[in-house]
């Protein structure tokens, strides 16, 4: 349900409210009162500017707002819910918060080291539970910061102190049963039933309790936040939720797109095809591109006795029971009253909305509250990146322990491997350990203080070696054989060929020459000259006495880097100066971007001309913001390394 609200003559845009989508939107509501006037519900609020990258602008400036909604009395809490977040109690099947009634009003530290609720911030109000039934489904495979946000519905400012992301120190138990490898997708389901929610009465202002009020007379407004944090409990949802995951195993290279059409599009809908069951069958399909599947499965809020590692078709009927439970009890609160004790009691708790405290208690710091959120955004999106290589590594370890778990191949492979591994773990957990100091620093040190920064460019290259995602550029050295007019992508160790990978000549063509395979088959198999331009180029024109050479737009990688930043610049007329503009987060796909500072202009082009663009958008654009529109400002900086340059003849 979209609500679209004419706002008043002192602001010209549209504020758009919407029960599907908890982010993007083009304000941040500050509710201070709700009227009822006949069939039209008042709504009066501050509202919180945001600049064109979608970020709250540093400087907040509020603007007063009148909306008029037209809706009908049974459908009020919808609109009331409008716009919100609920946050899950369970993501992957894990608890991660014991929730009642008795929650409603206490506080949540969004810089919280383990335990972001706290006390109460108000005291007691008049609640009451309300109708609200609603049905929010997923069905989504994960391999980016983005896809954890919209599968966990953890927005990223409580990533960090809050659900599946911030168990021990960040080892990722959620990210390695749920993370796509090239081996390996995983779909992640949960479908979200609600019944009602448990609210105060809006009509009515909230009092802080004797601390907060104490505090807010000596103006120590950190002291609150620091105490209470700056959002609390709002509103709590009730219902009933289930949850599974589905992972699909190959030793070969898994098409991700078309897993998640034939198996992720029959979840809860019906049968698989027969050409994908097949791929599930020793006798149709071969060993090595054989798939295996496992399922997982939890539930809340309904007694359901759920197997261990269900089938496809099992779950599906988990599924349809899960849904005839759930209109049963419906049913019964439209007849009985929603105080119909038989329904309630079999209810639980799936869910709960954050209000700011600043709304409720206006003589608090806005502007530091404001700050808070934005510093713990920009710390989620190095957490969550860090947290990927982490995973990744992780499950990429366990792969070629069980390929290589005896024998000289685990001396000569796994071993290597690991070694190497571990010294990007230190780095990784070092990283780990500064995102976690810092969001346990007071409310006064996070705003002044520098948000951590991603693994730097060069980190993210030897993990990329170590999961098969590296590239040496020639001349490339393999098994003592130098190869000069051709390029490894593959996995690497201290920049020579490991383990396995592809060769290609290094023109425009980009021909695979041999694998994927072993350095060792490689180097026995192909001739250095394979890729000589004598041997691949064309017979020229009897009569041509020309030479014709077709140079890379990176020769002089540097001079590159600067016209691609100067091609941002031009686009977007914004400062590079301005790091939360379209123009900063354009040059992240020209050079090296943290804090503001650019460096190592031309990064990439330490990549084949051939996946240059597609390690620039794909890898390093998914990395630069978790939001979408400044990936975009990064991929169109990406674009440039499309360029070809013309062929020069002498």
């Amino acid at each position: 349900m979209d609500i679209m609200t004419n706002s008043s003559a002192e602001e010209s845009a549209l504020l758009s409210i919407s029960s599907r989508n908890c982010k993007g939107l083009e304000y941040q509501k500050m509710l201070k009162s709700i009227i009822v006037v006949g069939s039209s519900l008042i709504l009066m609020y501050m509202a919180l500017s945001f600049n064109e990258t979608g970020r709250k602008s540093d400087l907040i400036v509020e603007v007063p707002l009148i909306a008029k909604i037209t809706y009908n009395p049974e459908e009020e809490t919808r609109v009331l819910m409008s716009g919100k977040c609920v946050i899950p109690i369970m993501v992957g099947g894990t608890i991660y918060a014991q929730i009642t009634e008795n929650n409603l009003l206490d506080g949540f530290k969004l810089n919280a080291h383990q335990h972001p609720f706290t006390a109460k911030v108000f005291t007691a109000c008049d609640a009451e539970r309300k109708n609200f039934a609603s049905t929010k489904s997923i069905s989504k495979t994960i391999s980016s910061a983005e896809d954890i946000e919209e599968t966990t519905l953890i927005a990223g400012e409580l990533s960090v102190s809050y659900g599946p992301l911030v168990e021990g120190s960040g080892s990722g138990k959620f990210l390695t049963s749920t993370l796509s490898t090239k081996h390996r997708v995983s779909i992640e389901y949960s479908t979200r039933r609600t019944a009602y929610v448990y609210e105060c009465d809006s009509r009515v202002p909230l009092e802080g309790v004797a601390d907060v009020k104490n505090k807010i007379r000596d103006q120590d407004y950190g002291g609150v936040y620091d105490r209470y944090g700056t959002k609390f409990i709002d509103q709590i949802v009730f219902g009933m939720q289930l949850s599974a995951t589905y992972t699909i195993i190959s030793n070969s290279v898994l098409n991700k797109q078309e897993i998640e059409a034939a198996l992720g599009g029959k979840i809860g809908v019906g049968p698989l095809t027969v050409e994908f069951e097949a791929k599930f069958d020793h006798s149709k399909t071969n060993k090595d591109e054989l798939y295996t599947l496992e399922v997982e499965a939890h539930s809340l809020g309904v007694d359901m006795a759920v197997a261990p590692n269900p089938s496809f078709d099992e779950m599906n009927e988990i599924i349809k029971n899960f849904n005839a439970d759930y209109d049963k009890k419906i049913e019964s609160l439209r007849k009985n009253g929603i105080d119909d004790n038989s329904v309630l009691n079999q209810l639980t708790a799936v869910g709960f909305t954050l209000g700011d405290t600043t709304n409720q208690l206006p003589t608090l710091d806005k502007l530091e509250a404001a700050t808070l959120s934005n510093k713990m955004i920009n710390l989620s999106n190095t957490w969550l990146d860090t947290l990927i290589e982490s995973a990744d590594l992780q499950l990429e370890d366990k792969r070629l322990d069980e390929l290589y778990g005896s024998g000289i191949e685990k001396k000569e492979i796994y071993m290597k491997w690991y070694d190497e591994k571990m010294k990007a773990k230190n780095l990784i957990d070092q990283k780990i350990t500064e995102c976690n100091n810092y969001k346990q620093l007071g409310i006064e040190e996070i705003v002044n203080t520098v948000v951590p920064e991603k693994l730097n460019m060069i980190d993210r290259i030897v993990i990329d070696g170590l999961l098969g995602k590296g590239a040496i550029l020639p001349p490339v050295t393999i098994n003592g054989k130098e190869y000069e007019n051709m390029y490894w992508e593959g996995y690497i160790i201290d920049n020579e060929p490991f383990y396995e990978g592809v060769v290609k000549c290094y023109d425009h063509n980009r021909e695979t020459v041999a694998g994927p395979t072993s350095p060792y088959k490689i180097s026995a198999t192909i001739k250095q000259n394979r890729c000589d331009p004598a041997r691949t180029a064309p017979s020229p024109a009897p009569t041509s006495t020309c030479i014709c050479k077709t140079p890379d737009i990176c020769d002089d990688r540097v001079t590159a880097g600067s016209a691609c930043i100067q091609r941002c610049i031009d686009k977007y007329k914004y400062a590079l100066t301005n790091t939360g503009g379209p123009t900063y987060y354009c040059a992240k796909g020209c050079a090296s971007a943290n804090s503001g500072v650019i460096s190592n202009k031309g990064v990439f082009c330490g990549y084949p001309f051939e996946t240059r663009y597609s390690t620039c958008s794909n890898s390093s654009c998914n990395r630069a913001s978790s939001h979408k529109s400044r990936q975009n400002y990064c991929r169109y900086g990406c674009q440039y390394w499309l360029k070809e340059t013309p062929s020069l003849c002498y």
